[in-house]
């Protein structure tokens, strides 16, 4: 922390850090749902080691926050899928190591409470991603302006009760073999607090109007 008075904080922070692949994407396992479009893990997949710096300003008001940031990662042996096209027109996908990637860009969370009962947070971010292009794959696309919002909304309507309204979009990423399509989706939660507030029962239901090429 490099300020903070009252109402405002400015934050410099650096980590290095490694993010170790998931077990889908270690597993050797080949899932054949669809028999032309196979995926499979790769167990020879090393960790990525990555190194952040961001500079993030907060200020509290009356009824919410916003906290407004700039950002830069390097990745190094960063993951990504590939695929490639045996001889029988099937493509198989695996994750692969490609060398060094990095982000850089601007995020804003606003948090307000415009009225007693609900609560609304709004997450947008903005940044440039780039891949380092290699001897293996020379002619990838390797720079692309990219785009996320998050857009929560809490609803407290009941005694004890709770209604969430979640809408997420992503746009196109940048992949070493051209690029993911943009998603967008809704997400409606609801929870109601039982036995005296000793427990809790909820309701999801996620991915109402997806659309994604993917």
């Amino acid at each position: 922390m490099i300020f903070y008075s009252k109402r405002n904080t400015v934050n410099l922070a650096y980590s290095k850090r490694i993010n170790r692949p998931t077990i889908g994407q270690y597993s050797p396992f080949i899932d054949i749902t669809d028999s032309l479009n196979v995926w499979s893990g790769n167990p020879d997949i090393q960790p990525e080691l990555s190194h952040a710096a961001e500079l993030t300003y907060n200020h509290e008001f009356k009824n919410g926050s916003i906290t407004p940031s700039l950002f830069y990662r390097q990745t190094n042996n960063s993951i990504f899928p590939y695929t490639v096209v045996d001889g029988s027109g099937v493509s198989i996908t695996q994750p692969q190591n490609f060398g060094n990637s990095s982000t850089y860009g601007a995020e804003v969370i606003f948090t307000i409470t415009p009225v007693k009962f609900w609560t609304a947070n709004l997450n947008v971010s903005v940044y440039v991603q780039n891949i380092e292009q290699t001897d293996e794959l020379p002619d990838i696309q390797h720079t692309q302006l990219n785009s996320y919002t998050k857009f929560i909304n809490n609803f407290n309507v009941w005694k004890n009760g709770k209604l969430q309204i979640t809408g997420n979009y992503t746009s196109p990423i940048l992949i070493p073999q051209g690029r993911l399509d943009e998603v967008h989706f809704i997400d409606l939660g609801i929870q109601q607090k039982i036995m005296k507030g000793q427990g809790r029962l909820a309701l999801a239901i996620t991915d109402i109007l997806i659309h994604s090429k993917r």
